[in-house]
């Protein structure tokens, strides 16, 4: 059963839909996109589905981003929100609100851990969102954040060349090695 809900945003009505007739979760979705922290920890002490998505994929982290509700974002990520669920056209909250130029949230979203090199559909990284749409500043934050990234992971792999087969012992003992194996 497909369930619509109506309200206010923007000064704009939209009309959403969900894939369950979860009231709970659709009121969820609604808090987050209009940035209402109380009510979206309200409802999730309630019992909401935080991982519930439009038939589009959006959940309620990608409506949080999207607006560019910080403490919302914050909120929904402490209460384990998938970080990197995709849409149906691939994307994450990451390149949402990297489309959006929202430096805050992809700040955020880094912080905890979202996966910077994951790719939409059409290929996109939140990098390449964020350059496209004009926000220069936050593509070069996320191409900074990248090349960190990248760093450690060469390091962690052995790859570093001065420490060599020390940095995969190393690696190891800090558990990143399990990590890019076993993402789980």
């Amino acid at each position: 059963m497909v369930t619509w809900i109506f309200f206010l945003c923007k000064k704009k009505f939209l009309t959403v839909r969900f894939n369950s007739g979860d009231a709970q979760a659709m009121s969820l979705w609604a808090a987050a996109v209009v940035g209402r922290s109380d009510e979206v920890a309200r409802l999730l002490a309630e019992g909401a589905n935080i991982q519930e998505t439009t038939p589009l994929g959006s959940s309620a982290l990608h409506g949080a981003a999207e607006e560019g509700h910080v403490k919302v974002v914050e909120f929904l990520l402490h209460a384990r929100a998938d970080i990197n669920l995709k849409t149906r056209i691939g994307y994450t909250p990451l390149h949402i609100a990297a489309k959006q130029g929202r430096t805050f949230i992809v700040q955020a979203l880094l912080d905890n851990g979202a996966d910077i090199n994951v790719v939409t559909n059409d290929g996109m990284s939140p990098m390449q969102c964020a350059s496209y749409w004009g926000y220069y500043e936050l593509s070069a934050i996320l191409r900074a954040e990248a090349a960190r990234r990248a760093a450690w992971v060469a390091f962690a792999m052995g790859q570093h060349p001065r420490l060599g087969a020390k940095s995969l012992v190393l690696g190891l003992e800090s558990g990143v090695i399990r990590l890019i194996l076993d993402p789980a």
